[in-house]
């Protein structure tokens, strides 16, 4: 059985793919992460986001969403009171 800390060393590098992913994406992160916000920003671009504004009607909006909750880590982001919103938010789109 391999541990995940284990793997973490292992060369990767998904950039090509991550913009051909075919659904809808949504990123959340806690901004007080191992993973940084920047990273997830620069993960985000990948998908198209963050590169223009969304315009008055919407049309320069990427269908992905980026959310970075406050004061949150990967040990505690289930519990935020944050998640669920953002969640069901994207889901109804």
């Amino acid at each position: 059985m391999t541990q995940i800390s284990g793997l973490v060393p292992s060369p990767f590098d998904w950039t090509a793919e991550i913009p051909q992913l075919q659904a809808q994406v949504l990123l959340v992160a806690g901004d007080a992460d191992s993973i940084l916000p920047a990273h997830m920003a620069e993960f985000f671009a990948l998908l198209g986001g963050g590169q223009k504004d969304g315009n008055w009607d919407g049309s320069g909006k990427t269908r992905h969403q980026l959310a970075l909750l406050p004061d949150t880590t990967h040990y505690d982001i289930l519990g935020s009171p944050l998640l669920l919103p953002v969640v069901q938010a994207f889901l109804a789109r």
